[in-house]
Order: structure tokens, then C-alpha cells, then sequence
């Protein structure tokens, strides 16, 4: 799980066996990324 939008350009994302969930949010401080926990686990 990740915020970083640009993680595709920084590393080479197909050559790892990893899932990567990017979630988007306007902001990446623990309070506003609580909030999504119920969709993130719900997708999960």
C-alpha cells in the first residue's frame, strides 16, 4: 500500500511478485488516510 503516485516511474513494478494498492487521497498525514480504511479493506 502506498500514496506515492509516481512509484511506476521510480521502480520497475512488473518484475516484483507484489500486489501494490496506490491509495489516493488529497492529503497523505495519518489523520485523512484513517478515513479510508473501511474502502481499503472492503477491496482487500
Amino acid at each position: 500500500m502506498t500514496v506515492d503516485r509516481k512509484l511506476s516511474f521510480q521502480q520497475h513494478l512488473p518484475k516484483y511478485d507484489i500486489a501494490v494498492i496506490l491509495v489516493i487521497s488529497r492529503w497523505n498525514r495519518i489523520e485523512d488516510l484513517i478515513g479510508l480504511i473501511p474502502e481499503l479493506l472492503e477491496k482487500l
